[in-house]
């Protein structure tokens, strides 16, 4: 039913779609032709009239273990409950928590307890883990006055080793939503600019070369929201290994931005925005946003380039991105809500140690309970997709768009905006994950699926259908055809062909999909392994932030749905 709620009253009212075509020579400008959609009212018809025929493997209908709150493990009669299965485990095992967080009070209430050391410590185990880790030790930790939240993973009790490395990411609550009006891409800037030097370690590249001496490598990412830095270095002397995460988290303390290094630093992001200029996924991603309201941040440029950061190359310009880059780091940086993940073959209490010597915080003596979290509010924004043309740069709502790749590319792409309501619809929506599950339907490629008609029509080779921008006010869902060159002169047909098939769903959606993608998820959990500690570093970050109205999700979040 949730994914019947976010195609009824989520998706199809609020639909803006999107076709991107290869038709003109590549000289040609980004947008190049543009009319209205149009309404053909012609009833779809196909084999998915016959009845939806996409299940995938064998898995059978008792195949999940039942939910903990006693359903029944008897499937005498399973397609008299199968519904009820279905319903329990989407509402119960998505709406609950993944793993457990004792209460504080089990750990804080107790008279016994010796006197607090000059940090307070609270102990907050997580009980339930991917079997990859459960030798491990984790350990979360609220720290503050910072508000930052801390997992540390030591590896040291695992039989199998894991990682050689000691490995940090730290998600920060601020991304490129968050630049000002007319300074685009000073969030990524900013990214740039914290490797260039802190008050404590103020060579410029001091610490890429601190990492290149002990086999080790960093590097960032700015997205709408959020911005995640990670590094690596190879296990070493006890004084290296703490050095190289001192020197990486002093990056968010007493960055120095000196003056020397901001020209620098504006050629290197014009840059990386030349070397997108060659990439189709940048030119229909850029292409998008400025299809939205151009009083939403999401229509602006977030990667920046020497125009709009350093327009005057004097002495005075310089000096006037300087200064807006530090109000821009006290403005946003500084209000804490960081998240940071360490992984290091090191014990946890030395671990523990170490963060909070580099941190310099305390830990916080109270921990709220995940359940008794309030969900942030969404930010005080424009609708990104009101329909309004005068609003957007590029005409959006039931728009069009045709426009000439770089590489050989046949391709329709239909975004469907999600508006959210409340800050509560959209941690509902990110907890139980509804995209999930229409992604499988609408991307399967057996017998009876979309993907299988589009191709005995000879219109297509590929389909997918997934989350693609997420912020903190909305999301979008895209369904991306890979087209032929029948195919792109039928587009209108394949068009008709997608919008089909989701209309097919919401009358006929099968029960056994939730079923089968929840098993599919848990066998992923059940055989997790960590190939790369950095890259699982940085998703935990990520997840901690994300889910930061559940921190029961921090390990789960990206991994699990039940």
């Amino acid at each position: 039913f949730l994914i019947r709620t976010a195609i009824k009253d989520c998706m199809l009212p609020k639909v803006v779609v999107a076709f991107v075509f290869s038709l003109l020579s590549l000289s040609a400008p980004f947008v190049i032709h543009q009319k209205p959609l149009l309404r053909d009212n012609e009833p779809f018809s196909g084999p998915f009239r016959q009845g939806l025929k996409c299940r995938a493997g064998n898995i059978q209908k008792g195949a999940l273990k039942s939910c903990s709150d006693g359903i029944s493990n008897n499937h005498d009669d399973e397609d008299a409950m199968y519904s009820s299965l279905r319903r329990k485990i989407v509402l119960t095992s998505l709406s609950g928590s993944l793993f457990f967080i004792p209460s504080s009070s089990h750990a804080s209430s107790s008279p016994t307890l010796p006197p607090p050391p000059p940090f307070s410590k609270l102990s907050i185990p997580i009980t339930q883990v991917p079997p990859s880790l459960s030798s491990c030790t984790l350990r979360y930790l609220s720290l503050s006055p910072s508000n930052t939240d801390v997992l540390l993973i030591s590896t040291s009790t695992s039989p199998k080793p894991i990682t050689t490395s000691v490995s940090a990411s730290v998600t920060v609550p601020v991304g490129s939503t968050k630049a000002t009006a007319g300074k685009d891409g000073l969030a990524h800037f900013c990214e740039h600019m914290l490797f260039m030097g802190t008050e404590k370690y103020p060579e410029e590249d001091g610490f890429n070369k601190f990492l290149a001496k002990r086999g080790g490598s960093s590097n960032a990412f700015t997205e709408s929201e959020s911005t995640t830095y990670y590094f690596n270095q190879q296990l070493g002397d006890v004084k290296d290994d703490w050095e190289g995460l001192d020197r990486f988290l002093d990056f968010f303390g007493t960055p120095q931005f000196a003056t020397g290094s901001v020209e620098r630093e504006v050629n290197a992001v014009d840059s990386e925005h030349s070397k997108n200029l060659q990439s189709d996924v940048f030119r229909i991603y850029e292409l998008e946003k400025r299809r939205s309201n151009s009083m939403h941040p999401y229509s602006r440029f977030w990667t920046g380039d020497k125009s709009t950061l350093l327009p005057s190359e004097t002495p005075q310009g310089r000096s006037e991105l300087r200064d807006s880059l530090k109000t821009f780091f006290e403005r946003e940086y500084k209000k804490g809500g960081d998240c940071a993940v360490v992984i290091s073959p090191r014990g946890i209490d030395e671990m523990e140690k170490e963060v909070i010597k580099s941190l310099q915080t305390t830990v916080s003596t109270e921990f709220r309970e995940p359940s008794a979290a309030e969900p942030s509010a969404l930010p005080e924004r424009v609708n990104p997709f009101s329909g309004d043309l005068s609003k957007s740069e590029i005409p959006g709502l039931g728009y069009v768009v045709k426009t000439v790749p770089v590489q050989e590319l046949r391709q329709m792409t239909m975004v469907f905006p999600i508006v959210y309501e409340s800050g509560a619809e959209r941690e509902r929506l990110r907890r139980a994950r509804p995209q999930e599950y229409l992604g499988h339907l609408i991307g399967h490629e057996g017998g009876g699926s979309l993907l299988s008609y589009l191709k005995k029509k000879g219109w297509a080779n590929g389909v997918g259908a997934s989350t693609n921008a997420e912020l903190e006010d909305f999301e979008t869902f895209e369904v991306v055809v890979d087209l032929t060159e029948e195919g792109l002169k039928e587009w209108k047909k394949v068009m008709r062909g997608v919008l089909g098939y989701v209309e097919l769903l919401k009358s006929q959606w099968p029960d056994y999909v939730y079923d089968e993608v929840l098993r599919m998820a848990e066998l992923g959990w059940e055989f997790f392994e960590v190939s790369d500690p950095t890259s699982f570093a940085s998703t935990l970050s990520q997840n901690m932030e994300k889910y930061k109205f559940d921190k029961s999700l921090a390990v789960a979040g990206g991994l699990r749905l039940a």
